[in-house]
């Protein structure tokens, strides 16, 4: 006897990061290049010391809907804006979620990039969206021509354009799109006589060590009144609070902002008040910004010496990767991953196989452990 609507029966979590990531740890053997948290994992000084000193209310008591006025303020800051409207979400997920949901009808089409995040698909099938996709690279640059032949596509036959834009540091391949290429994407935007909306997955905002992004200033972009940039925020990331579940969804937009309010109240309510508060306390201070600062720095020189090591020992293995600029993930092309995969989970190596690549947690590993590594992934893979 079947409970579920007709429409979600075939919606079953297989092959997710999480679980594989799992199955991984358990391993004591194990080297686990699976799932996106940095390690190895401590939660910053500073994170502990106001957390420790939050009130009974701070930590327990409920938050409002959207978060408050501070934690909007906070979120301005955070992202280097002033006037837009911000709505608390459950990790940069519900950010996502929340934006796909309430910028497409059913049968409409969500545009996304290829290779790209996993979970992009199944939030789509999910809200019973079709998907579109493009070759996110061409000549290790950012496709803008496939951009556009696609969105073309999908403004002539639904009057509208909704896409995902996953920068900086895109998972899985950690390319960043140049300014000139944001620029010419917002162009493109600007042009166009229909509502065109970015849902800017900007979650690893804070793992670039690029100063355009450290500053914000890649974000100074001049829209037309057709185009809407919704942020969506990952303060699991940026903060090392994976578990505590806290994003935000920012908008220039009032009505959007009513609308989303209303949407989070009947789907999740509000959010962790002790991380809301944890975001308003570092924000709103120049002291500890600073300090906050200091620690993500260390992540990012951390990812950097991970990064030219296993590139230089692809490069000399001959193993082929997608352009890497920043990030938490290395991939590699590949038409076997899950052969390689099973191959790899023998000898205690856990990747993951996602979009004909293999991706490569770096995040997750020592300099130790990504020794060697290239050259026994080459072993397994083909092109």
């Amino acid at each position: 006897m079947a409970f579920i609507i007709k429409s979600k029966l075939d919606n079953i979590l297989k092959d997710d990061a999480l679980g594989i990531g799992k199955v991984a740890s358990s391993d004591p053997m194990g080297i686990n290049a699976t799932v996106g948290s940095f390690q190895p994992f401590e939660v910053f000084d500073f994170v502990k010391e106001i957390e420790g000193g939050l009130s009974t209310k701070d930590k327990y008591a409920y938050s409002s809907v959207d978060g408050g006025e501070k934690f909007r303020q906070a979120t301005n800051s955070y992202l280097g804006l002033s006037d837009h409207y911000v709505i608390s979400t459950p990790g940069g997920t519900g950010a996502i979620t929340t934006s796909v949901g309430l910028t497409l009808e059913k049968g409409e089409t969500l545009l996304i990039p290829y290779p790209c995040w996993g979970p992009y698909f199944g939030i789509a099938k999910e809200n019973g969206l079709n998907v579109a996709t493009y070759t996110l690279l061409k000549d290790d640059k950012f496709n803008l021509d496939g951009f556009i032949e696609v969105g073309n596509k999908i403004i002539s036959e639904e009057g509208k354009l909704v896409f995902i834009l996953n920068d900086p540091c895109h998972n899985p391949t950690g390319y960043s799109l140049r300014q000139e290429e944001l620029e010419d994407l917002v162009g493109y935007l600007n042009k166009q006589k229909v509502p065109c909306t970015m849902i800017l997955d900007c979650a690893y905002l804070d793992i670039s060590n690029e100063a355009r992004h450290k500053d914000r200033s890649f974000l100074k972009l001049h829209l037309e009144d057709n185009v809407e940039i919704l942020y969506c925020v990952s303060y699991s990331k940026s903060y090392q609070i994976y578990g505590q579940r806290l994003g935000a969804l920012v908008m220039k937009d009032e009505f959007f902002y009513k609308v989303a309010c209303f949407h989070a109240r009947t789907t999740w309510s509000n959010c962790n008040h002790a991380m809301i508060t944890l975001i308003e306390k570092v924000e709103l201070d120049l002291e500890t910004k600073a300090k906050h600062k200091k620690a993500l720095e260390k992540i990012q020189n951390a990812l950097s010496e991970r990064s030219k090591l296993f590139l230089s020992e692809a490069k000399s293995c001959n193993l082929k990767t997608l352009k890497y600029d920043n990030g938490f993930f290395i991939s590699i092309p590949c038409k076997n991953n899950k052969e390689v995969f099973e191959k790899l989970k023998d000898e205690h190596i856990y990747v993951l196989p996602v979009c004909d690549l293999v991706r490569v947690a770096i995040c997750g590993l020592t300099l130790e452990q990504v020794k060697g590594l290239a050259k026994k992934i080459k072993e397994y893979i083909i092109e």
